[in-house]
């Protein structure tokens, strides 16, 4: 598997672009080859800063998932949750009115045990009581912002194949 280098988002209000190191030859030999399943798998973004957001949302279809869902509204998480029923969710920990804390623990009560559900906590606090605490309530990585998307697609795609395997 092989990614371009440097990946660069640029977000503004309008338009989000994609700036890759590599001319446009060589992103069509790069692009990744991802499973049938990974590119049908429905993943949930939840997370109160838009641009962030959005910023997810265009890599990842930029590497042929296309079902992606955005809740900026923390409060409407859960809600959101049961009516995609996502394969993985990406969450944010700081945000107002309902913490990524609170949305993993009304997850861990709705989740089957044998059913394997990633969650991926995407976060600026380095702090390591947030990071235990993030996987004590079943978060399945702990990654700090700015995330690597390289390193990001690699862990989705491993967590995707584990849940279609189950």
């Amino acid at each position: 598997m092989h990614l371009p280098e440097h990946i660069i988002f640029s977000v503004t209000t309008d338009r989000i672009v994609l700036l890759v190191s590599s001319n446009q030859q060589q992103l069509k030999t790069k692009r990744i080859m991802i499973s049938t399943n990974s590119k049908t798998a429905k993943l949930l973004i939840i997370d109160d800063d838009f641009a962030n957001a959005e910023m997810l949302r265009s890599f990842f279809e930029f590497c042929d998932y296309k079902q992606i869902r955005i809740i900026n509204d923390p409060r409407l998480a859960i809600d959101a949750f049961k009516s995609y029923l996502p394969d993985l969710i990406l969450l944010d920990l700081a945000m107002p009115f309902v913490s990524g804390f609170e949305i993993l623990e009304t997850l861990n009560s709705l989740v089957p045990e044998d059913e394997y559900l990633p969650v991926f906590i995407l976060t600026a606090d380095v702090t390591e009581i947030s990071n235990s605490k993030a996987l004590q309530l079943g978060a399945s990585e702990y990654m700090l912002k700015p995330v690597n998307l390289k390193d990001l697609l690699c862990k989705v795609q491993v967590h995707l194949n584990r849940r279609f395997s189950n």
